[in-house]
């Protein structure tokens, strides 16, 4: 049986007024990981909002809602824990015009 560290890939799209958003943590490993994801202000692991699956872990963002700050995606497969690049997401509040 071959095992390796974790390699971690993130992919994200950022929410709108009308379209919902998500962080994905993608992981290969073998064994499998344990993946997180946290913010960084205040530092805490992510609870609700969450889709999980075998390899990877993803956090929704609601439409219409305001998200800003640093968020880490973390694997953990008991060989090395391995800690992505922070990913900033900011985003002004979006009003719809319902004038028109």
């Amino acid at each position: 049986m071959v095992s390796d560290s974790p390699e971690v890939n993130i992919d994200f799209r950022q929410p709108s007024a009308l379209e919902p958003g998500w962080l994905n943590c993608t992981v290969s490993s073998n064994p499998a990981s344990n993946i997180t994801w946290y913010t960084l202000s205040p530092f805490e692991a992510i609870v609700d909002n969450i889709v999980r699956g075998d390899n990877f872990l993803n956090y929704k963002m609601s439409a219409g809602s305001y998200y800003e700050g640093d968020y880490r995606c973390t694997a953990d497969n008991g060989l090395g824990i391995v800690v992505n690049s922070e990913t900033r997401m900011i985003r002004t509040r979006t009003f719809l015009d319902k004038t028109s």
